[in-house]
This record gives C-alpha cells, sequence and structure tokens, in this order.
C-alpha cells in the first residue's frame, strides 16, 4: 500500500495542509509543534476514524484533534492499493465518510459502518484493527528507543514478539495475569482468605448447623406422623364412642322407664296391701262389734227367759247366736276387693319390645350388633373406659402440640440456614464457573501458545533474523527463545548470550528489527517513523538508513524529524528522498 496525498483541511494543528507523497523515502521536516506526531494521527484517523471515548486518557481523541479556530475537522486521503486507487473523505464533526474508487465512483455502501467511527476502511483493506495498525506500521521517540528504566519493557515487548507476533501481547504476562485474578478473585486449596476459601469455611459451617436442625425436621415429622395417628384414633374412637352412647341412651331410657314402672307398681303393690289390711282390720272390728253384741243380746235374752221362766226358749237365743256366728265369720273370712294392677312383666315386656325396635334402627344406621347385644353396665364401663382413652389421646396431643411449637422455633432457623446456604451454593458456583473459564482459557492460551510456536513463530523468527542482521549491521544474525531462559541473541562469533547483557543501544537497533518483521508479516505497509532516531549516534543512524534506503524499495517510508541530521546523512549515502516541509 502507497498513500499519494493528504488533504488536511483541519486535524489539530495541521490546518489547509496539502503533502503529497512519492515512493520510497519520504522526509518530513519540522520544528517541534509543527505537526508532524499530528501527521501520524491524521493517517491513522483517515483508516479507522477518531475514537470519541476517553479509555482512561484525560481527553478522547476527538478532543485532542478538533482544531481550536472555525477550520473543518475534515480531511482527504488518496492511496494505492493492490494496483487500484482510492481516496477517503472524513468530515470528523458529523462523523460522515465517502470513499471512493479509481474511476470516481462512491464505494461508501461496500464497508461495513461503525456508530461512532464511521467506515471502517483499515479493517477491510488491510485486514487489522487500529491497535495492530498503528502498532506496527508507527514506530515514534520512545518506541525505538531504550533509556535505562525500559530497558525490561523494550525486552519484553521483543519477548511478545517472539511468543505471539505482537508486541502488546504476551502469553506469560497473560497466563501470569489469569492466574493472579483466578487466585485473587476465586482462590485455590492452598489459599485461606480468598473468596472459595471464605465461601466453603462458611458452607461448612451452616451445613453442620443445618445437619443439627436437620434432627429437629425429622422429628418434627416423627411428632406429625404421631399427631395423625392421634387424630386418627379420636376419629375412630369418637365414632365409636357416639355409637356406645346412642346404644348406651336407648337401653338406660328404657332401664330408667322399666326401673320406674318396678317402683311405682311396687308402690302400688304396698298401697293395696296396705288397703286391704285396713279393710281387714275394720272388718275384724266390726266381727268383734257383731260379736260382742251378739253375745250380750243372747245373754240378756237367756236372763230374760229364765226370769220370765221360759227355759225352753232358752236355748233359741243360743241357736240365733250360732247362726251370727257363722255368717259373721264366713263374712270375716272373705277377701275383700280392691282395684286390680297390671303385672309388671307385661309392662317389661312392652319396654323390651320398644327397645329392640330402636335398637334395631341403630343397627341400620350401622351400629355394630356386638354393641347393640352388650349389657348397660357394660356400655358403662365401655363408655368410661373411650372416655379416659380419649381423655389420654387429647393430652398427648396437647404435650406434642407444644413438643411441636419448640421445634417449630427450630425449624424457622432452619429455613433461614437453608436460604443461606442456597445464597453461598450460588456463590460457590459463580466461583466454580469463574474458576472453570479461567482454567479453560488457561488452557486454551497453552494450545495457542502452541500452535503460534508451530506455525507462525518460526516465520517470525526467521523475518526477525534477517531484520536484525540488518540493523545491526552483521553484528547479530540470530535470535533464540525457549520457555526457560527467555530471549537469546548469538553474535557473529558464534557465542549465545542473553539480551539482558546486551547494550541498551544494540537492544534499541534489535527492537527495530522486531518491529520491521512485524510490518513484513503484515504485508507491504507503509513505515512512519517519528523521531524514531533521535537519539542515535552517527554511526548507527547512518546503517540505519542504510536499511531504510533498501526496504524504500518494496515500501513506502515516511520519515518525520525535527533536526537535519538525517537529511544530511541522506545526501551523504547519496540516497534518494521526497522532502516536505511542514
Amino acid at each position: 500500500m502507497k498513500i499519494n496525498r493528504a488533504q488536511i483541511n483541519g486535524f489539530g494543528n495541521l490546518i489547509n495542509k496539502d503533502i503529497n507523497f512519492s515512493n520510497g523515502i519520504n522526509l518530513i521536516q519540522g520544528t517541534n509543534e509543527s505537526g508532524k506526531s499530528t501527521l501520524a494521527y491524521f493517517i491513522k484517523a483517515m483508516f479507522y476514524g477518531v475514537n470519541k471515548n476517553k479509555a482512561g486518557n484525560n481527553f478522547s481523541e476527538i478532543e485532542r484533534f478538533k482544531p481550536w479556530n472555525k477550520a473543518d475537522f475534515s480531511g482527504k486521503l488518496e492511496y494505492i492499493l493492490d494496483g487500484k486507487k482510492f481516496s477517503i473523505f472524513r468530515d470528523f464533526n458529523r462523523n460522515n465518510t465517502k470513499i471512493f474508487n479509481d474511476e470516481g465512483s462512491e464505494i461508501t455502501a461496500t464497508f461495513n459502518k461503525d456508530k461512532s467511527r464511521g467506515a471502517e476502511v483499515g479493517a477491510a483493506h488491510f485486514g487489522i484493527d487500529e491497535e495492530t495498525f498503528f502498532s506496527s506500521l508507527f514506530i515514534s521517540q520512545g518506541n525505538a528507543l531504550v533509556e535505562d528504566n525500559e530497558r525490561k519493557n523494550i525486552i519484553q515487548k521483543l519477548t511478545n514478539i517472539i511468543q505471539s507476533g505482537e508486541e502488546g501481547i504476551s502469553f506469560d504476562k497473560a497466563k501470569q495475569k489469569l492466574h493472579k485474578y483466578l487466585i485473587d478473585e476465586v482462590g485455590s486449596d492452598r489459599t485461606h482468605n480468598k473468596p472459595i476459601n471464605v465461601i466453603l469455611r462458611e458452607i461448612d459451617a451452616f451445613e453442620k448447623t443445618r445437619d443439627n436442625l436437620i434432627l429437629n425436621r425429622s422429628k418434627r415429622e416423627s411428632i406429625n406422623d404421631r399427631k395423625k395417628l392421634i387424630s386418627q384414633k379420636l376419629a375412630e374412637l369418637n365414632r365409636e364412642y357416639i355409637d356406645a352412647t346412642k346404644v348406651y341412651e336407648v337401653k338406660e331410657r328404657y332401664s330408667n322407664m322399666i326401673a320406674e314402672r318396678e317402683k311405682e307398681y311396687d308402690i302400688s303393690v304396698k298401697l293395696l296391701e296396705k288397703e286391704r289390711s285396713e279393710k281387714i282390720k275394720k272388718r275384724n272390728i266390726r266381727k268383734d262389734s257383731i260379736i260382742s253384741l251378739t253375745w250380750t243380746a243372747c245373754a240378756a235374752s237367756i236372763v230374760a227367759l229364765i226370769y220370765y221362766k221360759f227355759y225352753v226358749w232358752i236355748v233359741l237365743p243360743v241357736i240365733f247366736s250360732l247362726i251370727i256366728f257363722y255368717f259373721v265369720n264366713k263374712w270375716a273370712t272373705k277377701e275383700p276387693k280392691s282395684k286390680e294392677i297390671q303385672d309388671i312383666t307385661v309392662t317389661r315386656e312392652n319396654f323390651r319390645r320398644k327397645e329392640k325396635k330402636e335398637l334395631e334402627l341403630l343397627k341400620d344406621e350401622g351400629i355394630k350388633e356386638s354393641l347393640l347385644d352388650r349389657k348397660l353396665i357394660d356400655l358403662k364401663g365401655l363408655i368410661t373406659g373411650m372416655e379416659k382413652k380419649k381423655n389420654d389421646l387429647l393430652l398427648e396431643e396437647h404435650k406434642l402440640n407444644i413438643e411441636n411449637e419448640g421445634i417449630n422455633e427450630h425449624i424457622d432457623k432452619l429455613n433461614d440456614v437453608e436460604e443461606q446456604l442456597s445464597v453461598l451454593y450460588e456463590k460457590e458456583d459463580e466461583l466454580r464457573k469463574i474458576e472453570f473459564s479461567v482454567k479453560l482459557a488457561l488452557e486454551k492460551l497453552d494450545e495457542a501458545y502452541e500452535e503460534l510456536k508451530n506455525d507462525v513463530v518460526p516465520d517470525i523468527e526467521n523475518a526477525i533474523k534477517d531484520n536484525i542482521k540488518k540493523t545491526t549491521n552483521g553484528t547479530y544474525s540470530n535470535v533464540i527463545y525457549n520457555d526457560v531462559q527467555g530471549l537469546l541473541i548469538e553474535n557473529d562469533l558464534g557465542d549465545v548470550v542473553p539480551i539482558e547483557k546486551l547494550s541498551m543501544g544494540t537492544i534499541d537497533q534489535m527492537y527495530l528489527g522486531f518491529r520491521f518483521a512485524m510490518i513484513d508479516k503484515i504485508g507491504n505497509m507503509p513505515i512512519i517513523l517519528d523521531e524514531a532516531f533521535v537519539y542515535y549516534d552517527e554511526e548507527r543512524l547512518e546503517n540505519i538508513l542504510k536499511v531504510l534506503n533498501m526496504r524504500a524499495k518494496n515500501s513506502q517510508i515516511i520519515l518525520l524529524t525535527c533536526g537535519d541530521r538525517e537529511k544530511r546523512l541522506l545526501d551523504k549515502l547519496k540516497i534518494k528522498y521526497n522532502k516536505i516541509d511542514l
């Protein structure tokens, strides 16, 4: 890909700039704050749009590059890709993008559109995202420069490139972060106060409490079973009690009526006996009176007859008295008359028949015949026993209710414990899901790393070897990486040393070689260097310019600088370049 022209209507401090680029090396010179870095960002923004989000920075890109004056916040970029010409126009204020092909036809609709950035030209044409585009093609001051406190940072970037092909992607750091995240957010069997440890301890404590309380639940179930059995017994006993009571009431009623009739009969008999005795007594008194009167009359008659000397007639009073004695005695021995009383046996039989009829009706209602045949005294004993048994059952039921009330308090606590356990189980499940996800990510990361080592990294290593040989002027020609020792460098004498032992300048050159290798993997893309060599010495800069000249045969080089060293050395080396002043 080659950039032909940049028309900047307004972008940062670049206002109404029209820049024409050529093949090979383009040397863009300008003083500090003249907009060299802004030009690099403008090229990126034309392909990928500007970010409206701050993303952790003090200002978003749109705030950073929007012109302070009234200039249009827009621009146009013309470029060649795969032999075809394209042009992009972007109005950043309105988020309006237009793309035209080499025939001048608008092809904007063929690109995906991001709501905040507009048409996604870079992703479609280059197959890489904005971050990869910027981190690969743009090399600025501080990226090619290695200072003491940046040594480890650059070595890490070199290692990342070897491992993943991206300087910002470190498998080791990714794994470390995943492991740290797993330990911090979940924990393990070896940790003590991490979330999973705390949750498991709480679960264990609540489960022990629950198990103890479950005994109360079983006890309550046992009590409820006993209460049901008591209820069943009470219901059955009540039915039997009602049946027995019905039978008892019938038999007792008739027994009472018979007793009353017997009592009345006895009273009647006694009254009759008394009446008879009184009648006999009165009759005897009358008898005695008649006899006494008769004897007196007889004696008087005899005396009178003797007095008058009617001795022959004396026998007549005697005979008359004897006759009177005979009839009076006969009258006195006759049973006195009294009113008749109904025989009590008949009364009993009448009541027994009525009682039997009522009992038959009870039998029809379903009362057992064995109950009907019981004697009254047996029924009374049975009912008394039932009442005692019923009271015993009610007392037992009352005791069970009291016991159940105490248990229910524990059961309520059990419900709370089980609810808390449910919450804890959910939390544990969430932690286990996180644990599974992280472990799966680690597993996939290892698989990806192995795949890269086998398929991608060898190509990257070859490209790096070729580029570091050029950037170090042949001093170093091989790079070796293993998981144990890290990044190793082989010099021209065949000695292999850890990269940490090299000078900062050498590491800087190697880093540039690594970046060139990354660009080679992307394709024939422009390389934009923004003050990348400000701290290079003359010899090192001269060598790098030679390397750039070789790369310029196939790639467009845009070299941004505020000094004249690059121009002077390019002229010295007789390297052709297109000079652009800002």
